[in-house]
């Protein structure tokens, strides 16, 4: 009586081990599929704010930022860094239109870079302008991408808390400077990012 119990028992334990290695391994399978899935720095959906605290989304590339004004058929670009580095809207393609936005986990801001010069979009200390300057790590050159509704962004200020990306005078002809400006809701104030 004493040995098929004996004879068994090398047999339980064999297939409990398989059935432990079996779930550890499914497991480790499970927790690598998630480990892939997580968003790199640069590009992270949950960083996203808005005007609700619903959040939006930025793809990772080289976009176009476009404004709300005439149907989003105009978009932010600067003519020269040296001798015009003021940001304005164009319908026109040009040297200077191309972005990248590259978050911060230190800041929780997103740094707006020129893809083509190496010029970060930056707030004025003591005017409402905004322009392409000289990477400083400074608050004005990060900002809080957050929701507007329709598909559209509002693109706040880290160092100016409640100001905002700004066509100024709403005014949707080519050349027409962008400022930053206390945020009000108007269509001026909503952009849309594209790759």
């Amino acid at each position: 009586m004493y040995q098929p119990v004996v004879g068994k028992l090398p047999r339980f334990f064999a297939i409990a081990v398989s059935i432990a290695v079996t779930s550890i391994s499914k497991q480790r399978r499970t927790a690598m599929k998630k480990s892939t899935k997580t968003p790199e720095p640069a590009t992270p959906d949950q960083a996203l704010e808005d005007g609700q605290n619903r959040g939006g989304s930025v793809s990772a590339g080289t976009q176009r930022i476009f404004t709300a004004l005439n149907f989003g058929d105009s978009f932010l670009f600067f003519r020269n860094a040296s001798n015009d580095p003021m940001i304005r809207i164009t319908s026109k393609t040009g040297p200077f239109y191309l972005w990248l936005l590259i978050y911060s986990d230190l800041k929780k801001a997103y740094q707006i870079r020129n893809a083509t010069a190496d010029r970060i979009m930056t707030a004025d200390n003591f005017k409402d302008e905004v322009f392409a300057g000289v990477e400083n790590g400074d608050d004005r050159q990060f900002w809080k991408i957050t929701d507007a509704g329709g598909g559209y962004m509002y693109i706040e200020s880290l160092a100016f808390s409640g100001k905002v990306l700004s066509v100024e005078g709403a005014s949707a002809a080519d050349n027409t400077p962008v400022l930053c400006l206390r945020r009000t809701g108007a269509i001026s104030q909503k952009f849309k990012v594209v790759l």
